[in-house]
């Protein structure tokens, strides 16, 4: 169902993925670069960022994702 909304040129892709996870093996990165190969449209969005590693921002950095719309940390209260 979500494929429909995610691959029409005028959705913007938002991909929600947790902080401690592998950013090019994550369900959530795979769909949105099917629907956008180009990375055009899609916003990454990183959680649980008081739970990562030191160095995430090398982990960002070193990753293919290269969204143009680039990233967006977020960390909920506790």
């Amino acid at each position: 169902m979500y494929n429909r909304f995610i691959k029409s040129p005028s959705t913007i892709i938002l991909t929600v993925m947790p902080s401690d996870v592998d950013f090019t093996t994550s369900e959530a990165v795979l769909l949105s670069q099917k629907a956008d190969p180009i990375k055009e449209r899609t916003l990454g969005v990183i959680t649980k960022i008081d739970k990562a590693e030191k160095g995430i921002k090398d982990k960002i950095d070193e990753n293919e994702l290269e969204y143009k719309l680039g990233f967006v940390v977020l960390r909920n209260r506790t």
